[in-house]
């Protein structure tokens, strides 16, 4: 009765798999969005943005 069957890996395994490729396609789209709006450009900061007169 307190076997832990071939069955039982396939399931945990299928309930681990699931968030984690989610996770995975969350990442991936993170990242694609990412280098369409790289934040290099942002125009250049100049000395006088730090000391405003």
């Amino acid at each position: 009765m307190g076997s832990f069957s071939v069955w039982h890996i396939l399931i945990l395994l299928i309930l681990l798999l699931i968030p984690v490729g989610i996770a995975l396609v969350v990442w991936f789209i993170v990242r694609i969005s990412n280098k369409r709006s790289p934040v290099s450009q942002l125009p250049p900061r100049t000395p006088t943005d730090d000391n405003p007169q």
